[in-house]
């Protein structure tokens, strides 16, 4: 089965940032079930403000956040790192993985997003479809290699 993963590139975020990116979840077309940090999230029941908490303490720790929409197949993976944060969103089909990708392109300030095919064989067939003037470098030479 294909699976298609959208990957949001953008500026490492201050705390103000992180409330912009709960609120792109709550104002999304996502229903969280699951939210946590590592390889398996726990069940969610935590508020906007609860989800913004998470995701500052783990860009304090440079982690990874990882976020489920278990009936709509949809799962979300924040990474933070010191020069680029990432959002990746892995979905069934082509469209939502795409449209989720720029959804959060209203909440925070992005440099580029990709949408790439995914199988048993690993990413294949990217695709760049937004890319800003102020991408820096490093990241324009990673999505062409």
């Amino acid at each position: 089965m294909v699976w298609y993963k959208s990957v949001n590139y953008f500026s490492p975020a201050e705390n103000a940032d992180f409330i912009a990116l709960a609120k792109a979840i709550t104002e999304s077309e996502i229903a969280l079930d699951y939210a946590g940090v590592g390889n398996f999230p726990e069940k969610w029941q935590g508020s906007e403000s609860d989800l913004a908490e998470l995701l500052v303490t783990q860009n304090e720790g440079a982690g990874i956040v990882k976020l489920e929409d278990s009936k709509k197949e949809i799962d979300i993976e924040f990474s933070f790192a010191r020069d680029c944060a990432l959002i990746h969103i892995t979905t069934p089909d082509k469209k939502t993985s795409k449209r989720l990708c720029q959804h959060f392109n209203n909440y925070v300030a992005s440099f580029a997003n990709v949408v790439s095919e995914i199988d048993n064989r690993g990413l294949h067939n990217s695709d760049i479809f937004y890319l800003s003037d102020d991408c820096p470098e490093f990241i324009k030479e990673s999505l062409w290699h």
